[in-house]
């Protein structure tokens, strides 16, 4: 039998005064799984390599049949990957930093893939400001100077700081 597919069926007796009329039932053979749920995303950098791990739950409905893996695709990247029924977590390891990232992932059982859950994840890291500003103006003839001093923001966004800039107006 096909999956996801409603079949009749008719059930005679038979002896020597021919056929009975039939007896008729109807069935609906299992479908595919609901779309996984309750997806949660996590991001780590950890030296100059960034991770997003997925985790999700299995689906309200199995479709009727055993659910035997998971499949979780990524974007921007063609981020593929495959798990058996029981793991439902998943982390791919070498993003790219200031980038939005969308997860998708199905359920899947012998009647084909579920509808797709998804959820993004921001390698947007932002940083704080620096603290702790001080200026120092000095004279040597006709140049006036000045000098500006900080420390470091109170958080780096989960990425290293990797320089300043410093902008002045009139």
């Amino acid at each position: 039998l096909l999956p996801t597919t409603v079949y009749t069926f008719n059930v005679f007796a038979i002896n020597e005064g021919g056929l009975s009329s039939p007896d008729t039932i109807t069935i609906t053979t299992p479908t595919v799984a609901g779309p996984p749920i309750n997806l949660t995303t996590s991001r780590s950098v950890v030296g100059d390599v960034i991770s997003s791990t997925i985790t999700w739950d299995a689906p309200t409905s199995n479709g009727g049949l055993p659910i035997t893996g998971y499949t979780i695709t990524g974007s921007p990247g063609n981020l593929i990957a495959t798990t058996n029924a029981s793991t439902r977590t998943y982390t791919f390891t070498g993003l790219t930093v200031n980038t939005q990232y969308t997860f998708s992932i199905t359920a899947t059982n012998i009647a084909g893939s579920s509808s797709p859950a998804g959820v993004t994840v921001s390698t947007v890291f932002p940083v704080s400001s620096p603290v702790n500003l001080t200026t120092s103006t000095s004279v040597v003839g006709d140049v006036i100077s000045s000098t500006i001093s900080w420390d470091p923001p109170s958080s780096d966004g989960g990425a290293a700081v990797t320089g300043y800039t410093i902008t002045g107006s009139p």
